[in-house]
């Protein structure tokens, strides 16, 4: 056996062999060929279903990161929008507030000239 061949069965056989003898000790079945075999059998479908449940949950994790970050966007574009929107309307109440300003303004200075015609023209009838 090579160096090569020694590698290949301690990275492919060397955790599940031990592991399968090591039951095989402990649980000593009639036939222990048939037990190891069906053991390896079992020992490669839990591996392959824990490898498709690893993908899964990466993959769930995945889509839950997705859905988290467009809940986040839209989060922040609802606030933004509420935020110009009342913007808007804060701007639109000072530009009233200011418009009654003036308009008031303007009546009172009508008055106060209206009445400096009045003073006047009584002056001149006087």
């Amino acid at each position: 056996m090579t160096s090569e061949d020694v590698n290949y069965l301690k990275e492919n056989l060397g955790i599940p062999l031990t592991l399968a003898l090591a039951e095989i000790t402990t649980v000593q079945p009639k036939d222990p060929i048939h037990y190891l075999g069906h053991w390896l059998f079992k020992y490669r479908y839990n591996q392959e279903m824990s490898d498709i449940q690893t993908i899964e949950i990466n993959q769930l994790c995945e889509e839950r990161d997705r859905i988290a970050r467009e809940r986040w966007h839209k989060f922040i574009e609802e606030e933004a929008r509420t935020a110009v929107i009342d913007m808007i309307l804060r701007a639109e109440e000072q530009a009233t507030r200011n418009e009654w300003i003036r308009i008031q303004r303007e009546l009172e200075e009508e008055e106060e000239h209206e009445e400096r015609l009045a003073d006047g023209a009584t002056d001149v009838f006087v």
